[in-house]
């Protein structure tokens, strides 16, 4: 599980390509599956949560934090190595090329899924699950032999109390 105030959240599959986080029942959120049974259509509630979802991994990136606190800052080699864009300050953490958070905002390679029964958030980048959960079997750093964790998906738990409103909400107006 994360750290305090957060919590590994969804169906974050590891092993091969789509990285995703999903909301649905089985994950044990029981009293959100409670709410949505009583609403007619759960599917535009559900579009309304798989963009809050989105807006909360994006700001995982903006704020450069996993569910443990602040990414591990870049090396001076990897700042070395670095595209030199337009921007101002420093290099942005897992943000180079602007391909992940391209694909989380909903660009090419992005996962944005809804039904009335679920909603989900993610990325087909190949690399992502190396920074999520990282192993021996992805890319290496030379000096420490993986990539530092770099978790972003995930959501705190005010998140899913937010979610919670959103979904009480929808339900109490009756649509």
């Amino acid at each position: 599980m994360g750290g305090k105030g957060s919590t590994r959240w969804g169906n974050v599959k590891i092993d091969n390509s789509p990285i995703t986080l999903k909301l649905n029942a089985v994950d044990g959120y029981k009293e959100i599956d409670n709410i949505l049974t009583r609403v007619k259509d759960a599917k535009i509630v559900m579009k309304s949560i798989m963009n809050f979802m989105r807006s909360k991994v994006i700001d995982h990136f903006r704020n450069e934090e996993g569910s443990t606190g602040k990414w591990q800052s870049l090396s001076p080699v990897t700042i070395a190595l670095r595209r030199k864009g337009k921007g101002t300050g420093g290099p942005k953490i897992l943000q180079d090329t602007g391909d992940l958070l391209n694909s989380i905002q909903g660009g090419t390679g992005g996962v944005s899924e809804y039904t009335s029964k679920y909603a989900k958030v993610g990325t087909t980048i190949f690399y992502a699950k190396f920074h999520e959960q990282p192993d021996n079997s992805g890319p290496t750093n030379s000096k420490k032999g993986i990539l530092p964790k770099r978790d972003f998906m995930f959501l705190k738990t005010s998140d899913i109390e937010e979610m919670k409103k959103i979904i009480s909400i929808y339900f109490l107006n009756g649509k």
